[in-house]
């Protein structure tokens, strides 16, 4: 019995001492992404509620941190963009028949 639990207290520190290191991962990446939106220029505050409104977007390898305001107008965008694609492939795909 004293094996066993030697055993699930070793695993635990194993597990622990890996999720910090994960942990220092993610705020080395959180802290090289600045503090302002890459659209418009507003600041970040890490403290508030907005790391949970605020968005990162990958391009090219390069992180983008983008605000909420600025999100919604990339979904608008995107969404009026996937529109005009429906259409023009509606266009061409009726006059084939």
């Amino acid at each position: 019995m004293n094996f066993s639990r030697k055993l699930k207290r070793n695993n635990l520190k194993k597990q622990k001492k890996q999720f910090k290191k994960a942990m220092n991962g993610v705020s080395k990446r959180l802290d090289s992404l600045g503090d302002n939106c890459r659209a418009c220029g507003k600041s970040f505050n890490k403290e508030n509620d907005s790391l949970n409104s605020w968005v990162v977007y990958v391009v090219d390898n390069d992180p983008r941190l983008v605000c909420p305001t600025c999100k919604e107008e990339i979904d608008r965008l995107r969404q009026d963009y996937m529109e005009e694609e429906n259409v023009e492939i509606n266009q061409t795909g009726s006059g084939k028949t």
